[in-house]
C-alpha cells in the first residue's frame, strides 16, 4: 500500500517523548518518531514487526505500537495494548510510564481507567509493602535490551503486507502476555508521590497531565516563577546553575517541587531546558491550588522539601567534599535532624559545644561577647549549607561565640561521639574542619 493511501486513512498521531539517539534502540525510536511525524505509519509498523522479536522487554515498543494504532483510528486494538501495558508498568517498577499510559486511557473515557489508577495508587503509596526504599526510578530504555547477538533493522521495508495486515500483526505481537509482570515485587518510590497515603495519592493522580515538550523548551529560568511541578518521563533536561555549572537530569527527575508549598509560585534558582523532545507528567498551577487545601498532601510536600534540602546541603557542603558522592547519604547515620524554634541557643560562649551543626534551612546568628560587656554583638549570620560548632569540637575547648537561631531553622546535629566515628571513617573531613576552625580563629 502506498504512503499516499496510508495518509488518507490516518488521523493526527499522538506524540511520544523522543529519547536522545545514541544507542541502537534510541536510533530505532528516533526513526519511529520520524515515521509518525512524517505520516508514514506503515513503515513504523514494519519497523516494529521486524525489531520487537530482537529485543528483551519490548514493552516500550508496544507503547509506540498502541499510539500508532490509535492514530490510525484502531481504538479498540490500541486500548487492548494500553490496558496490558499500564498494569505491566505498574507491577514492573515503572510507575511514570504506567501513569502516562493510564492518562491516555482516561482521555479515551475508558470505564476501567479509574481502576488502573487505583492499582497504581495501591502499589506506590506510603506504607505500601511493595516499595523498596533503596530502589530508584530507571530510564525506561535501560529496561529494554537487545537479544544476544541481535542487530536492529532500521530500513522498515519488510514485511511486504497491506496496512490492515500490518495492523493485525502488530496488535497480535503487542498483546502477547509472555513476559508481562502480573504481580508487583520490589518497586522504587516515586519522588513526592510515595510520601502520600493511598487516598491522597489517588486524588493527585487524577490531576496529573501527560505532556510532550519540543526540543529546547525552557522549563524554568532564574528569577522566574515556577508555575508547575514536573516529573520527567522520557528525554533529558539540561540544568544550569547560577555559577554557570551545568548538568543533565534524566527520567525520574522531579522539577519545581518548591512551588508546592508556596501560595504564590516560587522563583526558580536554576535554568532548565529540554535536550531534544521530552515527555513529562505535570501538576499545573491550577491543580496545585486545589491540592494545597489537602492537609496530607501539604505535609508530604513539606517532608519531601526537607529531604531535598537535606540532600542538597550534604551534596554541596565543602566540609564533606572528601566523602564520595555515592556515600553522602550515609552521613545521615551520624546525624540527628532537628527543627528549632526562633531564638534557640545551639552553642553558648564559654561552654563546650555539644557537637557539630549543619544548617539545612533557616539562619543562625553568631554572637560574641567581649570581656566586660553584658550583651554580645552579632558578628555574622550563617545559613543553609554552613557548619557551626567545629571550633569547640576540633580544638576540644570552650566555644568562642554563642550561636542562636534567627527564626525557625532545621539543622543536622552530630554529637561528639558520632563526630569521632564520622571523622575516623573519613579523616579528610576532620582536616577540612580543622582548616575551617583555624580560618575562623584567625579572622577574629
Amino acid at each position: 500500500m502506498t504512503p499516499r493511501r496510508e495518509l488518507r486513512r490516518r488521523r493526527a498521531l499522538p506524540k511520544i517523548g523522543l529519547p536522545m539517539a545514541t544507542t541502537p534502540l534510541r536510533q530505532l525510536l528516533t526513526v519511529l518518531h520520524s515515521c509518525i511525524k512524517g505520516g508514514n505509519p506503515g513503515r513504523a509498523l514494519r519497523l516494529l514487526i521486524t525489531n520487537m522479536p530482537r529485543t528483551e522487554g519490548d514493552f516500550l515498543l508496544r507503547r509506540y505500537a498502541a499510539e500508532i494504532l490509535l492514530g490510525l483510528d484502531r481504538r479498540d486494538e490500541a486500548v487492548a495494548i494500553f490496558e496490558l501495558l499500564v498494569r505491566h508498568f505498574t507491577n514492573a517498577g515503572q510507575p511514570l510510564l504506567a501513569l502516562a499510559v493510564a492518562r491516555v486511557l482516561v482521555n479515551l473515557d475508558r470505564e476501567n481507567a479509574g481502576s488502573q489508577l487505583d492499582h497504581i495508587a495501591s502499589i506506590y503509596a506510603q506504607g505500601s509493602p511493595f516499595i523498596d526504599p533503596e530502589a530508584t526510578l530507571r530510564d525506561p530504555l535501560d529496561q529494554t535490551r537487545l537479544v544476544n547477538g541481535a542487530t536492529l533493522d532500521l530500513s522498515g521495508t519488510e514485511p511486504d503486507l497491506s496496512l490492515d495486515d500490518l495492523i493485525a500483526k502488530v496488535h497480535e505481537m503487542s498483546t502477547q502476555k509472555e513476559g508481562l509482570a502480573s504481580n508487583a515485587d520490589a518497586v522504587p518510590p516515586v519522588p513526592l508521590l510515595s510520601l502520600l497515603d493511598s487516598a491522597t495519592l489517588r486524588t493527585v493522580l487524577d490531576q496529573i497531565e501527560l505532556r510532550t515538550m519540543a526540543p529546547d523548551t525552557v522549563i524554568c529560568a532564574p528569577g522566574e516563577p515556577i508555575e508547575e511541578t514536573l516529573w520527567l518521563l522520557m528525554g533529558e533536561l539540561k540544568v544550569t546553575l547560577s555559577d554557570d555549572r551545568s548538568g543533565k537530569l534524566g527520567p525520574g527527575a522531579l522539577i519545581g517541587h518548591r512551588s508546592l508549598l508556596a501560595a504564590t509560585p516560587a522563583l526558580a534558582t536554576v535554568a532548565a531546558r529540554t535536550q531534544g523532545t521530552a515527555e513529562v507528567l505535570a501538576l499545573s498551577n491550577k491543580a496545585l491550588q486545589a491540592l494545597r487545601r489537602d492537609t496530607q498532601f501539604m505535609k508530604a510536600s513539606a517532608r519531601f522539601n526537607t529531604a531535598c534540602r537535606t540532600e542538597h546541603v550534604l551534596t554541596t557542603c565543602p566540609m564533606f567534599s572528601p566523602v564520595p558522592q555515592e556515600e553522602r547519604r550515609e552521613l545521615l547515620d551520624y546525624m540527628e535532624p532537628l527543627r528549632l524554634a526562633d531564638d534557640t541557643v545551639l552553642i553558648e560562649q564559654g561552654e563546650f559545644s555539644p557537637g557539630l551543626f549543619l544548617i539545612v534551612d533557616g539562619h543562625v546568628d553568631i554572637n560574641k561577647q567581649s570581656a566586660g560587656e553584658e550583651i554580645g554583638m552579632t558578628i555574622k549570620t550563617m545559613g543553609s549549607g554552613d557548619v557551626v560548632g567545629e571550633i569547640s569540637v576540633v580544638t576540644d575547648s570552650a566555644a568562642v561565640a554563642t550561636v542562636v537561631t534567627d527564626g525557625t531553622a532545621r539543622v543536622l546535629f552530630v554529637n561528639r561521639t558520632h563526630f569521632y566515628q564520622l571523622t575516623t571513617r573519613y579523616p579528610a573531613v576532620l582536616d577540612r574542619l580543622r582548616e575551617s576552625a583555624a580560618s575562623r580563629l584567625l579572622g577574629e
